[in-house]
Parts: structure tokens; C-alpha cells; sequence
């Protein structure tokens, strides 16, 4: 009678603490928020509610009859190998409640942006930022200034970063619609 799902929340940026667990009756449409802080919610036969919870797999005594959830918040596992850019992870647990999963961590996502000098063959990749994030594929303007690059979180947003300055600013902030595969104007003004 109820479907168990993850709500997005705008204020979610970098984590799944700050999504929402919630039921939706099927035959009202009403929906009945569960939980803060999860996502990839499933009911299991013993009568929790499992999710994850920033890579972790966590438990709480879920009633399905009131749609709602105990206090109880316990850890199963801590090492689950979750994307950060989608609200999924890799765990499946069968009617019998054996449980199956990857293990990993955020970082396992993370990526560095690096530059090789063309006139040096063999020498070592330098970081063009300190941070490491989930990037997604680099484009170098044509002028060679500037890389504009997807940094996937919860929703996706485009980052500039000036390579000499190594300085960076966002040039989208995401949105409903997930933004992918800048390409630079011909002059490297857009």
C-alpha cells in the first residue's frame, strides 16, 4: 500500500545526511516523511528499515502498518561503496536477510585534476588544483587558460578553474536538470 523512497532536498549538497526517507501511500499520493538524513531505503523482514547514511548501512525498527520509524538508529556496516553522485549504493539484501555488498568509501569516487607538460615527455603529473573531488571529464579551453570541468554531487554543477591562477569558481550551481559535457566557444570567452 506504501512505496519507501528517498526525497531530494535542495539543501542537500555533499552528502545523504541530507536527504530525506519517506513513504508515499499508493492509493492517496500522500506522503509521509520517515526519516532526515538517508537514502537507498529498503524494508526488510525482521522489521527494519535499512539505508545508507554517508557509506554506511544503517537499521531502525520500521512499523509498515504507521509508516514510521523507531528511534533506534544502529550501524550494520561502515564501508559500503556508495556513489556520491547519485543516491545509490551497491548492497542488496535477500528475503532471508543474508546481505551482500561492496566495500569502499567516498574517496574511492574522488578524483585530482592534473597536467602533464607537453615539452617534458616522462616527466610527472602536477596537480592543476589541491582539491580532489568526483570530477567528471576536463576541457581545456583553447587558449589554454582556463578548464572547465562537472563536479558530481547530488546534483551536478560546472566549475571554471583558471590553470595559472589555480583559482576556481562555479559557473553553474546545479539545479533539477544535471549539467554535463562543457564545451568552450572557439575564442575561449564562453
Amino acid at each position: 500500500r506504501a512505496v519507501v523512497v528517498t526525497l531530494d532536498n535542495p539543501a542537500a549538497e555533499r552528502s545523504s545526511g541530507d536527504l530525506i526517507i519517506a513513504a508515499v501511500t499508493l492509493d492517496t499520493g500522500v506522503v509521509t516523511k520517515i526519516l532526515d538524513g538517508g537514502t537507498y531505503p529498503r524494508w526488510v523482514p525482521s522489521g527494519h528499515l535499512v539505508y545508507l547514511r554517508d557509506n554506511a548501512l544503517m537499521a531502525t525498527p520500521f512499523d509498515p502498518a504507521t509508516l514510521t520509524a523507531g528511534d533506534a538508529r544502529v550501524p550494520v556496516v561502515t564501508d559500503i561503496y556508495m556513489d556520491p553522485s547519485v543516491a545509490t549504493g551497491n548492497f542488496a539484501i535477500s528475503g532471508s536477510g543474508a546481505l551482500a555488498y561492496v566495500p569502499g568509501s567516498p574517496a574511492d569516487f574522488e578524483r585530482g585534476l592534473v597536467a602533464l607538460d607537453p615539452g617534458r615527455p616522462g616527466s610527472a603529473p602536477v596537480p592543476v588544483v589541491p582539491m580532489r573531488r568526483h570530477f567528471g571529464p576536463p576541457r581545456v579551453s583553447p587558449d589554454g587558460k582556463h578548464i572547465a570541468v562537472v563536479e558530481r554531487a547530488w546534483v551536478d554543477r560546472i566549475m571554471i578553474i583558471d590553470i595559472e591562477g589555480k583559482t576556481t569558481s562555479l559557473l553553474s550551481w546545479g539545479g533539477f536538470w544535471n549539467e554535463e559535457s562543457p564545451v568552450w566557444s572557439p575564442d575561449s570567452r564562453s
